[in-house]
């Protein structure tokens, strides 16, 4: 259940679009308010939810205990509104409501800021992964409409303006490989700086955060 809850209540907005309940017919049923109010906060999500909890569960002829609900939601709360809990939600990306206040919301936003700057690296990489990967690709399937092209161009039985128009065709995709070649060592290049990065930035933060579950 609770798997099934972290992922819709991640945003009211996105409930809103994708149509995801935030909460279970079973966890309507079981009525453990405190809970959910606990989980809800350790998420860091908004009061609202409890409005979208009410939504889902008059489905089912179920009223929340907001009372009870809002203590374990404080309760949650707590726990986020940490320095581990800020650095925890930045290294994940996910986005902060301005839940925390006073002292705690300052640690938190430190440590998030911490995190956040770790996740856009590693997003970087990911992205610098693709794009080397998506160009691989890209070479892979023009090498295979060039070695047609050449086929077509070497059969004898081609007639001669079909072959004329083939070896034109292997002439465009030889260049555009070569083109795509000559890209792939600044590609290569650019993970292996966003790799160096990842591991300099991790470390730094492994010593600083000891307490962070990644470790």
């Amino acid at each position: 259940m609770q798997h099934y809850r972290a992922l819709c209540a991640v945003s009211l907005a996105a409930l809103a679009t994708a149509g995801c309940a935030s909460i279970s017919k079973e966890e309507c049923l079981a009525g453990d308010w405190r809970s959910i109010g606990y989980q809800d906060g350790l998420q860091g999500a908004t009061p609202a939810l409890l409005d979208q909890h009410a939504e889902a569960c008059a489905r089912h002829d179920v009223v929340p205990d907001a009372a009870v609900w809002r203590a374990g939601y404080e309760e949650g709360l707590v726990s986020y509104c940490t320095r581990v809990g800020g650095f925890q939600a930045g290294v994940q990306g996910r986005t902060y409501h301005d839940v925390c206040t006073g002292e705690a919301a300052d640690t938190f936003l430190a440590a998030y800021s911490d995190g956040r700057a770790l996740f856009e690296i590693r997003d970087a990489l990911d992205k610098a992964r693709s794009s080397y990967n998506g160009t691989v690709r890209q070479i892979r399937s023009l090498r295979s409409d060039y070695d047609e092209a050449v086929a077509t161009a070497n059969n004898v039985e081609t007639p001669d303006d079909q072959r004329t128009a083939a070896v034109n065709r292997a002439n465009e995709l030889a260049e555009e490989i070569n083109d795509l070649n000559g890209e792939l060592p600044q590609l290569q290049m650019t993970i292996l700086s966003a790799e160096a990065e990842e591991r300099d930035v991790e470390q730094r933060m492994r010593m600083e955060y000891p307490e962070w579950p990644g470790n």
